[in-house]
């Protein structure tokens, strides 16, 4: 990650343009806004270590707002890129564009917003409040209008910047109001309204500090950035009624469902309208969904696949579209195919034939004891290992909907703990943690990845704590809850030989080994596909080519390896057909030869440096 915090000056800063933001007669832009900051982040996410995207609030001279985006000084970034991020919400224009005021002028204060930490359950999904605004516009969208128009009369600037976190596979950034004096009460109050589950906080000389900064995680980035542009688009133009309000624009409705849709538009009415709960509305935003036609195109088991909906929001979804159209939608979404799922990945030809025989043991396991025979106690934990990027996760949770199906779990989702949500800071707490994590997978898979982490090299340490806990909770949870344990083959072993009684009871071991040249092609192609491109034949030559050079490092990092290789020949396709200001770029969405390149970031894993500014 890079180090941005811009203490002085602006020569970090490149590709500044102008912001004109477009106003929208009414309130309900939510689809347009929502699909401007999915671009942003996507673009930002896609530059290179040590490159961001940002976007900068300035008070004007009108009682309103000039805004600028920029970019890192190194970065490929064009006012065309701009203009292609906002769309129908913003015009950028770098001919005219003068140079944002630095949030530190005048000794100035500035604040930084920091999540607030999550409960235990939550921590993980870095869920912490932001997301319940999504919908409740006529509440939230206020708040962020207030928060605005008190930083503008106090002359202060917002400033947002975004960029790529590797190891994360995402990315991290910053919110930041540069205030000339202190923070009042009713402006910290008004922030926290507008951004639930958030406080602003001075960054001070420790902050500053790489170890220190207020990094956000990615969704609190997308949500911030939604409602802030959301709240500016929404404004009404001076010819309109200045006066009306967000309650008055939506009538008499309570609900949020200010545009009525005819039948024949249906396809292209935004998922807002159908009053989804909270966290399936924001899981389906998250996976590029907008609008009912999408939803209408996907099968059940792609539904499944969407990072956190679960079994009740596929359900809840094909409810809501049952009782749109009227008809029994639900009935036409097939059943997921984990076996096909398990098939159509790449390679990993042992792990499936292992995967199958534990799935076939298991339906017997589950068929004796329909039929009244005797109870097999034969439990089924087990041992991935292998490096990083050989799908041992993906595997977990195709397990795990395999087992659902059989009626072996109750749920099939898998449930990730690491060190963090397992080993405490203080004597006494370790052994909550543990049982905390099987009162949560119960009924599921608890997947503990890098298990190892959890000891170090003195006996009796917090970590054997965790360990002995472990067993005893295996032994007490063996009817309701499956534990897989994952990490690379030489330190699991070192790991087991801590407690003999937890080899014991472990009596799977499934070996992931690294994915071959042509397996890594294969799994490029893959992901170029997912992201809507192609890979020209000219090109595939060299993508194994590269994937060949890339084996030689310890630590490439299999198929992560490919999605980085993918992600930045988009970037390099996005440069050589949309660099070219005032040129028609070509639409073909087609990677090239000269679109992948061996960068150092791809080959060798960086430490994570924090996001932040500074001159």
């Amino acid at each position: 990650m890079s180090n941005y915090i811009v203490r002085s000056g602006h020569n970090i800063l490149s590709n500044i343009a102008t912001l004109t933001i477009k106003h929208f007669g009414g309130y309900y832009n939510g689809n347009c806004v929502s699909k401007a900051c999915e671009r942003f982040l996507q673009m930002a996410g896609l530059l290179p270590d040590e490159e961001f995207l940002g976007w900068q609030l300035s008070p004007d001279k009108e009682e309103g707002w000039t805004n600028f985006v920029f970019s890192s000084r190194d970065a490929k970034v064009t006012a065309e890129d701009f203009n292609w991020i906002f769309q129908e919400c913003a015009e950028a224009d770098a001919e005219s564009a003068e140079t944002p005021d630095d949030i530190y002028r005048e000794q100035r204060k500035v604040y930084a917003l920091r999540c607030l930490p999550p409960a235990v359950e939550d921590r993980k999904n870095a869920d912490s409040g932001w997301d319940d605004g999504y919908q409740d516009l006529s509440g939230w969208c206020n708040y962020v209008k207030d928060m605005l128009g008190m930083i503008r009369e106090a002359k202060g600037d917002v400033r947002i910047v975004f960029g790529a976190d590797r190891d994360r596979g995402d990315g991290r950034g910053m919110i930041l109001f540069g205030l000339p004096g202190e923070i009042t009460l009713r402006m910290r109050a008004v922030i926290a309204l507008a951004f639930p589950g958030t406080v602003a906080e001075e960054l001070g000389e420790k902050e500053l500090s790489e170890e220190h900064a207020c990094l956000l995680p990615m969704e609190c980035l997308r949500c911030g950035m939604y409602r802030l542009l959301e709240a500016l688009t929404s404004t009404q133009e001076e010819t309109g009624d200045a006066g009306e309000d967000i309650d008055d624009l939506c009538g008499d409705d309570e609900e949020y469902t200010c545009v009525s849709f005819d039948e024949n538009i249906a396809d292209d009415m935004p998922i807002d309208g159908l009053e989804l709960s909270v966290r399936t509305y924001n899981c389906l935003r998250r996976a590029g969904i907008y609008t009912v036609g999408e939803l209408r195109g996907m099968k059940e088991e792609n539904l499944m696949k969407i990072p956190k909906l679960k079994r009740e929001g596929v359900e809840e979804v094909k409810e809501k579209l049952s009782r749109l159209e009227g008809q029994q939608t639900a009935g036409e979404l097939a059943a997921p195919d984990y076996s096909a799922m398990l098939d159509e990945l790449v390679g990993l030809g042992e792990v499936k034939k292992q995967v199958k025989k534990i799935a076939a043991f298991a339906r017997m396991k589950q068929d004796i004891s329909k039929m009244g025979g005797r109870e097999m106690p034969v439990v089924l934990n087990m041992e991935f290992t292998g490096n990083p990027g050989t799908a041992k996760t993906t595997v977990a949770r195709i397990l795990a909907g395999i087992f659902h199906e059989y009626g072996l779990l109750s749920d099939g989702e898998i449930v990730e703990v690491g060190r963090a949500e397992l080993v405490a800071k203080y004597i006494g707490q370790t052994a909550g943690l543990v049982k905390s994590a099987f009162q949560k997978a119960r009924g599921r898979i608890l997947f503990i990845d890098e298990a190892y982490s959890l000891v170090d090299d003195r006996e009796g340490s917090f970590g054997d704590e965790a360990i002995n806990t472990i067993v005893q909770e295996m032994e007490n949870n063996r009817e309701n809850t499956i534990v897989i344990f994952a990490g690379y083959p030489d330190k699991m072993e070192r790991f087991f030989s801590r407690n003999p009684g937890l080899r014991s009871r472990v009596p799977f071991r499934i070996r992931f080994e690294d994915y071959s040249a042509d397996e890594m092609a294969q799994i490029a192609e893959q992901e170029a596909r997912k992201r809507g491109f192609t890979i020209e034949p000219q090109a595939k030559a060299k993508v194994e080519s590269l994937c060949r050079a890339a084996k030689k490092f310890p630590d490439m990092g299999n198929g992560r390896f490919c999605r980085n290789l993918v992600e930045n020949a988009i970037l390099e396709y996005a440069s050589r057909n949309y660099g070219n200001s005032g040129e028609e770029p070509n639409r073909d969405f087609c990677l090239t030869e000269e679109d992948f390149v061996l960068s150092d970031t791809a080959a060798k894993s960086k430490a994570a440096r924090p996001i932040g500014f500074a001159a």
